[in-house]
């Protein structure tokens, strides 16, 4: 698991680079402007998944949640959008680096305000669930740059895995043949 978990965090960093390059190519009405009622603008889309990130990633580590730029607006601009995403992502790429498959396999408690309760579940799942979120994100982001008339980039896990050789059949085929 600790493979995939590390994989998918270099995969999130990966996807949010290549988002943000987009990003940065629109005006900065196109990019401050509030386009769809549910989502907001692009930069109000990008800041919701940072503090996104940065909540699970206080939840999971134990640090306090202003630690990830979980509280208060964490970004005023696109620059400082792609220097507070780079930081965050690369502490969660660490982060990942550093779980055993004991540690991933742990049981943790994570209260849900919503339901007033605390959920229980193996912290691998949790993982899985904060990266699922940041897909859904960088979706959401993707559409409002389409509706700002721009090319999206292809963020695909399939498309990363061919470009880095992580966790590809084809990678282990190679190293088959060289030996």
């Amino acid at each position: 698991m600790k493979v995939f978990i590390c994989i998918l965090s270099e995969h999130n960093k990966w996807a949010n680079e290549r988002l943000l390059s987009d990003c940065a190519c629109v005006s900065d009405q196109d990019y401050f402007r509030n386009v769809h009622p549910s989502l907001g603008s692009i930069h109000t889309t990008l800041v919701s998944g940072l503090k996104t990130d940065g909540l699970w990633l206080s939840r999971v580590t134990g640090e306090p949640e202003n630690s990830f730029f979980a509280l208060g607006s964490p970004a005023n601009s696109i620059e400082d959008m792609i220097e507070k995403r780079v930081s965050l992502d690369e502490t969660l790429c660490q982060f990942a680096n550093s779980l055993t498959e004991s540690r991933l396999s742990k049981t943790i408690s994570l209260h849900d305000p919503e339901a007033h309760e605390d959920l229980h579940q193996p912290l691998c799942m949790t993982m899985l669930h904060m990266f699922q979120q940041q897909t859904q994100y960088r979706s959401q982001v993707q559409v409002l740059l389409a509706q700002a008339g721009m090319s999206v980039t292809n963020l695909d896990l399939h498309l990363f895995q061919n470009l880095t050789g992580r966790g590809t059949l084809k990678v282990l085929e190679r190293r088959k043949t060289a030996v």
